[in-house]
C-alpha cells in the first residue's frame, strides 16, 4: 500500500522496472540495462518482485522468462528457463508461494502455476510448473479471485472474440510437488550479450530520395439519364514515407469528338505532410453541364489554382485554411456571365470522438468555418458563408448514450448553393428534396441503446451477418430557407420516432427509421445506409 512497481521506457528506449514511493512521490529505478523488463508484481510480503524479462540465456532469440528481484539487496534470480515466453505473473495473496503466469511452452499461451519454497538459508526451490488450462486458442492475463484465492480469472480468445473466464477450485488441481523435479533458483544470471556493430567513420549518409508508387489507380464509366455517358480516372501516388503524394483526376463529358478538348476535365493536387504544418496546392479545369434549383440547366467552365493548409494545435485540434483563384464562365442559355473569383475560408476543427461499429460512441467533434468569395471582375463580394457543426456524445452507461448534433449554414450573396437536409441523414420523415434552401438549421437528438447482438442468414457455404444491431429513439427539428422568415418558430419542422442501425459484413451500416412528423399523423418508414452522426 506504500509502493507501486511498474515498467517504463527511458529516453534510450530501454524497458526497465521502477518503484514509486507514494508518500514522497519519489521514483526509484530498480533495473538499468538494455534488457526488456515488464509485468512486475509484488510478493505478498512486499519484499520481492516477480517480473518477465528477456535477460535469460535465450533472450537474444526473443524469449521471455520469469525472474525474481529482491528489494533488500537488489539481487535477481531466474525462476523459469527455456525457449518459450512466460508473461503476466501474479503472486497469490493467500497461497504465499504460488505464482500464476501465462506461457506458450506447449505451443499456445495457457495458464500455468509455479510453486516456490524458501528455506532458512534463503535458498529458493522451484519445481516444474503445473499447466492449468489447455485451450487451443489461448489464455492470457491470469488473476487470483475469491476470498481465499480459490479461483482464477483469465482472458481467453475464442470465436474471434476475447472473453473472460473463471477457473474454480484451483486447490483441487494442485498435486503434491514431485521432489525429483525441484531445482534451486539460479543465483547467477546467465545473461546474453548484445552484439556491437562496427561503424565505418567518414562515410556520408545517403540522402533520402523520394520514390513514388501507386496508391490508387482506378477508372469508372457511368450513364446519367440527363447528361449521358460519363467516364474518367483517378490516380494517387505517394512516396515510401507517405510524406508527399500527388492526386490526379481526369475525365471527359464530351458527347462528340469536336468537344473533346473543350470538355476535358482534370485536377492535379500535391500534398506535403512532412512537417507539422501540412499544406497542399494544385490546378484544375472543369467544364460541364450542371443543374440546380435556382438556375436550372447551364454550362459552366471553371479553371484556376487552389491552396490548402492545416496546422494542428494539438492531437485533437487544428486550424484549416483554404484559398483558390479561378476564372469562371457560365452560359445560362438565355444569358452569359463571367467573373474572376478569389475564395478564402478558415476553419477551426476539434475532434476527440471515439467510434464504435455503427458510429461515434463518446467524445466531442465540431467544425466552425467562415468563408468569403470576392468577384474581382465586378469589384464586389460574391458570396459569404458561415458553417457550424457541433456533435456531442454523452455516455450514460457502457452501451447506452445520448447523441446530439447541431448544424447551421448561413449564406449570403450570389450563386449560393441550395442545401437539402431531408432524409435519413438529416431531418427524418421528410423527402430529401422537400426541405432545401441556401440557409438551414438542424438539430438531431438520439438516445442510442443495444437492440440485438446479430442477425445472421446462414447458407450452405456462406454466412451473411448484420452485427451488431443498435436501436435509437430520435427527435429532429430544423428547416431550410432562402430568405430568413419573420418568425422562425412557425416554420420549424420536426419529427420523432424509433430507428435501427446494423453493420453489414463490417463494411456498411444499414439504417431503418419509423416515426411521425409534426405535419402529418401518418407514420413514415425510411430505409437508407450510412454511419450514425
Amino acid at each position: 500500500g506504500a509502493h507501486v512497481v511498474f515498467s517504463a521506457l527511458d529516453w534510450q528506449g530501454f524497458q526497465d522496472l521502477y518503484l514509486l514511493e507514494l508518500e514522497k512521490m519519489n521514483i526509484v529505478r530498480l533495473t538499468s540495462d538494455f534488457y526488456a523488463d515488464r509485468d512486475p508484481t509484488f510478493s505478498p510480503d512486499g519484499e520481492k518482485i516477480v517480473f518477465s524479462s528477456d535477460r535469460g540465456e535465450f533472450g537474444d532469440q526473443g524469449y521471455f522468462n520469469l525472474f525474481l528481484y529482491n528489494l533488500k539487496d537488489g539481487s535477481k534470480r531466474q525462476l523459469t528457463r527455456g525457449e518459450f515466453n512466460d508473461i503476466s505473473p501474479e503472486w497469490s495473496g493467500n497461497h504465499r508461494n504460488h505464482l500464476l503466469f501465462s506461457s506458450d511452452r506447449d505451443g499456445t499461451h495457457n495458464i500455468w502455476l509455479l510453486e516456490l519454497t524458501e528455506d532458512d538459508s534463503s535458498e529458493i526451490s522451484v519445481p516444474e510448473p503445473l499447466q492449468l488450462t489447455r485451450l487451443a486458442t489461448g489464455a492470457f492475463d491470469p488473476h487470483w479471485s475469491g476470498k481465499r484465492d480459490q479461483n482464477i480469472l483469465f482472458t481467453s480468445f475464442e470465436n474471434f472474440r476475447f472473453q473472460i473466464r473463471l477457473l474454480e477450485d484451483v486447490d483441487k488441481l494442485i498435486p503434491e510437488a514431485d521432489k525429483t523435479e525441484i531445482r534451486v533458483a539460479g543465483k547467477r544470471e546467465e545473461l546474453w550479450e548484445r552484439p556491437f556493430l562496427r561503424v565505418e567513420r567518414g562515410r556520408k549518409n545517403t540522402p533520402y530520395r523520394k520514390k513514388y508508387t501507386f496508391d490508387i489507380a482506378q477508372t469508372a464509366i457511368a450513364y446519367d439519364p440527363i447528361f449521358g455517358f460519363l467516364g474518367g480516372a483517378q490516380v494517387s501516388i505517394s512516396d515510401l514515407l507517405g510524406n508527399s503524394y500527388y492526386h490526379f483526376l481526369l475525365f471527359n463529358t464530351a458527347d462528340r469528338s469536336s468537344d473533346f478538348v473543350e470538355r476535358f476535365n482534370f485536377a492535379v493536387m500535391r500534398v506535403d505532410l512532412s512537417r507539422r504544418v501540412n499544406f497542399g496546392y494544385g490546378v484544375y479545369h472543369f467544364a460541364n453541364d450542371y443543374y440546380n434549383y435556382s438556375a436550372g440547366f447551364f454550362f459552366e467552365r471553371r479553371y484556376g489554382i487552389q491552396f490548402a493548409l492545416s496546422y494542428p494545435l494539438s492531437v485533437f485540434k487544428r486550424i484549416e485554411v483554404t484559398s483558390s483563384a479561378s476564372k469562371m464562365a457560365r452560359d445560362l442559355y438565355v444569358e452569359k456571365f463571367s467573373a474572376f473569383l478569389v475564395s478564402n475560408s478558415v476553419s477551426y476543427v476539434f475532434d476527440n470522438s471515439i467510434w464504435g461499429p455503427v458510429g461515434p460512441v463518446d467524445g466531442t467533434s465540431m467544425r466552425v468555418t467562415l468563408g468569403r468569395t470576392i468577384d474581382f471582375t465586378h469589384s464586389r463580394a460574391y458570396y459569404t458563408g458561415f458553417l457550424t457543426d457541433f456533435r456531442k456524445y454523452f455516455r450514460i452507461s457502457l452501451n447506452t448514450l445520448y447523441a446530439v448534433r447541431v448544424m447551421a449554414w448561413l449564406n449570403k450573396g450570389e450563386d449560393v448553393y441550395q442545401y437539402r437536409i431531408g432524409g435519413s441523414w438529416g431531418l427524418r420523415g421528410f423527402r430529401r428534396t422537400e426541405v432545401r434552401g441556401t440557409n438551414f438549421f438542424l438539430m438531431n437528438n438520439e438516445f442510442r441503446f443495444p437492440f440485438a447482438r446479430e442477425l445472421v442468414l446462414r447458407f450452405s457455404s456462406l454466412d451473411i451477418s448484420i452485427s451488431p444491431i443498435r436501436g435509437a429513439a430520435f427527435f429532429d427539428v430544423g428547416n431550410a430557407w432562402d430568405e430568413l422568415p419573420e418568425t422562425l418558430r412557425e416554420t420549424l419542422r420536426a419529427s420523432y420516432g424509433f430507428g435501427l442501425r446494423g453493420n453489414l459484413l463490417g463494411a456498411i451500416v444499414l439504417r431503418l427509421d419509423l416515426g411521425w412528423t409534426t405535419e402529418s399523423k401518418d407514420p413514415f418508414v425510411q430505409f437508407f445506409f450510412g454511419w450514425n452522426y
